[in-house]
């Protein structure tokens, strides 16, 4: 009879801590979705780019910006490419919606470049010539994003405008962000979405 009741009482002793166990999850889930709920738009957008791992993303086709990587440098963005431009691009996506995730970007053709120049002086050389001052380098770009429903694929231009190269003190450099087309995964066009986005300057 001891034995009977030993094994009521630990089986009970084990429920309560299940009960209290699976209570205490519930609360912290609660508690996460009450933070989630009362945090700001800017604010889930902050969390999303802090959450974004770049080596989950597929990137292709980056082999036809070749000829541009000796000079890289000068978009202000390091030489890690095309691992900055996938963080870009992606945060851009994550700052017009913070639900989507980036799947796949795609280059699909050799990147357009715009060229500014100025008079500058040439020591020992001349009197006066010519220095770059300004550059535009377009990125005609492929995507696949999920919108938390689906995946849409997008074709966008993404651009690195840097001025100042010689005329300021210090280099500025902004991003441009514009969506060209956007197609449900059976490739029927999307109406009714922003087709331009540009991004912050930065």
């Amino acid at each position: 009879m001891r034995k009977n009741t030993f094994i009521k009482t630990s089986q009970f002793i084990i429920s309560i801590a299940s009960i209290a166990l699976l209570s205490a999850c519930t609360n912290e889930q609660q508690s996460e979705e009450t933070t989630s709920t009362n945090m700001t738009y800017a604010e889930k957008v902050s969390a999303a780019i802090e959450k974004l791992d770049i080596n989950t993303i597929e990137v292709t086709g980056f082999e036809c910006a070749n000829e541009l990587l000796p000079s890289i440098h000068i978009l202000g963005r390091g030489t890690n490419f095309p691992d900055f431009l996938t963080e870009d691009v992606s945060t851009e996506i994550i700052r017009q919606d913070y639900e989507s995730i980036v799947k796949r970007i795609s280059c699909l053709n050799e990147p357009t470049a715009e060229a500014k120049f100025v008079d500058a002086a040439v020591t020992n050389e001349a009197e006066s010539g010519k220095a770059l001052d300004a550059v535009t380098v377009n990125f005609p770009l492929g995507m696949v994003v999920y919108n938390g429903e689906e995946d849409w694929m997008m074709r966008v231009d993404f651009a690195y405008i840097v001025e100042g190269l010689v005329s300021a003190e210090r280099p500025t450099v902004k991003k441009r962000f514009k969506v060209l087309e956007t197609l449900e995964s059976d490739g029927t066009p999307i109406k009714g979405i922003i087709k331009v986005a540009p991004a912050p300057n930065q």
